[in-house]
C-alpha cells in the first residue's frame, strides 16, 4: 500500500524554526486536509516536503512507500510520484497541454517512446480520470474554469 509518512518534521527558514515537529501518515486512498489560518505553516510544510531550498529540514523524516526521501532533490521526488500543484496556476499561452505532457513524460519516464504510443497512453489515462480530450489541444491552463484547473492538479 502506498503511504506518505511525516515523522517529527522540524523545518526552518532563515534560521527560524517554522515547523515544530509535525507527524502525519497518509495511506493510499485516504484524503487528508491541512487547515489553519494564514501563516500557520500549510504552504511551508508542502514546500519543505518537496525540497524547496529555502526550507531547511532540521530534523525528522519524510517516508514515501517505506523509503526515506527526506534529502532527495525535488526532481527525484517527482519521479517517485510526489508533486506540488498550485492552487491558482498561471496560464501559458501558446504551449499546448499535450506538449507539456509529452515533454514531461520524455524527460522523466521514457525519452525513446514513439509519439503515437505516447499519445495512445495519454488518451487512455485522461479517459480513466475523466478529463476531456479537448484539453490536450488547449494552452496550459488557458481559459480554464476553476473546476478545470483543479482537475489538472
Amino acid at each position: 500500500m502506498n503511504t506518505l509518512e511525516i515523522i517529527d518534521l522540524k523545518v526552518s527558514v532563515d534560521n527560524k524554526e517554522i515547523i515544530k515537529g509535525i507527524n502525519m501518515k497518509i495511506r493510499e486512498r485516504e484524503i487528508h486536509t491541512v487547515m489553519g489560518p494564514n501563516g500557520s505553516g500549510k504552504t511551508s510544510l508542502s514546500l519543505a516536503i518537496m525540497g524547496h531550498p529555502k526550507y531547511k529540514i532540521i530534523s525528522g523524516k519524510i517516508i514515501l512507500n517505506g523509503e526515506d526521501i527526506t534529502n532527495l532533490p525535488p526532481d527525484e521526488k517527482a519521479k517517485k510520484g510526489l508533486f506540488l500543484a498550485f492552487q491558482n496556476p498561471i496560464e501559458i499561452s501558446g504551449v499546448k497541454f499535450s506538449a507539456l505532457l509529452v515533454a514531461s513524460y520524455n524527460r522523466i519516464v521514457n525519452p525513446s517512446m514513439q509519439p503515437s504510443e505516447l499519445f495512445r497512453n495519454i488518451r487512455e489515462v485522461i479517459k480513466k480520470i475523466g478529463i476531456s480530450e479537448s484539453m490536450l489541444s488547449r494552452g496550459i491552463h488557458e481559459g480554464f474554469s476553476g473546476g478545470e484547473k483543479r482537475e489538472l492538479k
